[in-house]
């Protein structure tokens, strides 16, 4: 068996810093640009005994489509942050990074490295609906915050922000500002119709995409508290229940374990790491408060209401998000529907957004 080349690639916007280390403990640099040129370059350089190793990120998983269906390569794409002997390392550069990462993978066993599964291009439309989506949720609450702060300095403080989601309250309630003011509510207010458009727009996108993967769906939507956005998250991040060996490996992916402090005999339980699926973290906390008041929670909705009067109603919901996100993984594993909704209602469920 012929001996293996790692090669290592360090990846920025506009170039690539490529490191290969041969049998011999050779090295070989070299920089390219990530046009289609320099990928093209990159492309005819690689051979069927080369191992390619980067760091996570989207250009990597394009990069990690592109070597494989144009060469013999072999890729890996690694978790970045699990990558820590880059990280903690006192020289940091792009050309020290990539060789580092063709030390890592020359030095320990693919199932030793951190390795993150590469989305295919259902799970990818997913993702990017799901990026999209938040993106314009969170510009549209931007532009009310800074719209209600106007009426708040125009000393309007009657005003709730929830009165301005209404676009007929909105457009009302401006007539009412000093004209000193009105003309830069009016421009914010054009800020928030185009939101609400792209919103309209993309709601529509992922009903289409729910539709496509109904049978899975209808799994996850069959949780209480579980709307199309936290179920289009879950599908497009989590994507196969097969990738995860263990259902604590799905909570540590998305981000809701705690930090562990062991100091001899004593363990400490600080807060959840920051590292994880933001996208998933985000829809599954929000989705957990629904679930709470749900009188199909059952379980869960017990479990907040006993941990709230202890550990007070953040901590708890946290908890509440991280058996939540268990549950989903279980069924999805198993391919069953939550036994605590009935059947009827998770059909009623489909048919309000649309899935039926």
């Amino acid at each position: 068996m012929q001996e293996k080349n790692y090669v290592g690639i360090d990846l920025g916007k506009r170039m690539m810093e490529i490191c290969s280390i041969y049998p011999d403990n050779s090295i070989k640099r070299g920089s390219l640009k990530t046009d289609i040129s320099g990928r093209q370059k990159l492309y005819d350089f690689l051979t069927e005994n080369d191992v390619v190793g980067m760091e996570a990120c989207s250009y990597a998983f394009f990069l990690a489509k592109e070597i494989m269906k144009k060469t013999s390569a072999t890729v890996i794409v690694m978790n970045a942050g699990d990558l820590a002997v880059i990280y903690r390392s006192l020289k940091k550069t792009d050309k020290e990074d990539a060789l580092k990462i063709a030390r890592i993978m020359q030095r320990h066993p693919r199932e030793e490295l951190p390795e993150v599964r590469i989305p295919d291009e259902n799970e990818e439309r997913m993702r990017g609906l799901s990026r999209e989506q938040n993106y314009w949720s969170t510009t549209k609450n931007r532009a009310i915050n800074r719209l209600h702060s106007i009426f708040v300095y125009d000393g309007i403080t009657t005003l709730m922000k929830k009165d301005l989601k209404s676009k007929k309250r909105r457009e009302l309630w401006i007539t009412k500002l000093s004209d000193r003011l009105c003309a830069e509510a009016k421009r914010l207010n054009q800020e928030i119709l185009l939101a609400e458009g792209t919103l309209y727009e993309l709601d529509n996108e992922i009903r289409l995409v729910l539709k496509d993967n109904k049978e899975k769906a209808k799994i996850v939507l069959s949780v209480p508290g579980i709307g199309p956005k936290t179920a289009l998250a879950i599908l497009g991040y989590m994507g196969e229940p097969s990738r995860f060996s263990h259902v604590k490996q799905v909570t540590n992916y998305v981000g809701l374990v705690p930090k562990v402090d062991i100091s001899g005999s004593s363990v400490h339980y600080g807060r959840t790491i920051k590292r994880g699926c933001r996208m998933i973290k985000r829809n599954i906390v929000q989705a957990a408060w629904v679930l709470t008041k749900s009188k199909y929670g059952m379980d869960l909705r017990t479990k907040y209401m006993q941990l709230s009067k202890i550990k007070g109603k953040k901590k708890s919901i946290v908890a509440v998000a991280r058996k939540m996100i268990e549950l989903v993984y279980t069924l999805l594993k198993k391919n069953e529907l939550y036994r605590y909704m009935p059947e009827e209602r998770i059909e009623l469920k489909l048919s309000m957004y649309g899935l039926d």
